[in-house]
């Protein structure tokens, strides 16, 4: 099980200086933005967020898409638009300046991955290699 995960929206001080900072989810679709698009279907990530009112999707103007998190946010820090990525992602860049966060209240925290098995006292070898492998580097996993 990983901890729960948070999106962020994140954009480089460049890309700001040009552009009005989002003060909604409505507000994006203003801005050029960097999409994700999942590999096995071929559909892009939803941008949702969590109002007042309950969920909010957005229909953003994509610029770029990408189905890897390291080109988007490449895309970002060169200021090519908006992306929407882990927050444990773009953290080192939030604190250093490279980035800047914006429509945090709106992005809450959902349900981190889980693994599920059977729990029975002889377990498959392979089950329990895969299991131990990756235990120790769950809190990392970070991309989408």
């Amino acid at each position: 099980m990983t901890p729960d995960l948070r999106m962020a929206v994140v954009g480089a001080p460049a890309y700001l200086a040009t552009r009005a900072m989002p003060a909604t989810p409505e507000d994006l679709r203003g801005h050029a933005c960097l999409t994700y698009r999942w590999s096995d279907t071929g559909a892009l990530y939803r941008w949702r967020f969590a109002g007042p009112g309950g969920a909010v999707d957005v229909d953003v103007i994509s610029v770029m898409t990408a189905n890897d998190t390291d080109m988007l946010l490449a895309a970002a820090l060169q200021g090519a638009g908006l992306a929407f990525v882990p927050e444990s992602f773009v953290a080192p860049y939030l604190q250093s300046g490279e980035l800047v966060r914006m429509l945090e209240a709106w992005c809450r925290p959902f349900g981190g991955f889980y693994l599920y098995y059977p729990n029975r006292a002889y377990m498959p070898a392979p089950l329990r290699a895969f299991i131990d492998f990756f235990k120790p580097d769950l809190p990392s996993i970070t991309t989408i």
